[in-house]
């Protein structure tokens, strides 16, 4: 599956630091973003979820699992 979003400019607009506001696992278990490499990094395990989620033995419920994503913040 392939997605086309036009647009004219992107911004990538970062805070001075990251923010877990206390939250226990926050770190541990999030993709915070700061550097271009760090969208880098997102993109690939996003389409690594994508892919996996392809494969045809997958069941309804891992599908679910692997495309399930949450942003927080954006």
């Amino acid at each position: 599956m392939e997605t086309e979003v036009p647009f004219d400019m992107l911004v990538v607009g970062v805070g001075a630091e990251n923010a877990t506001f206390g939250i226990p696992g926050v770190r541990e278990h999030s993709c915070f973003l700061k550097e271009v490499s760090d969208a880098q990094k997102i993109r690939k395990q996003i389409m690594d979820c994508v892919e996996t989620a392809t494969f045809k033995d997958q069941s309804p419920e891992e599908v679910k699992r692997l495309l399930h994503m949450v942003v927080v913040g954006g």
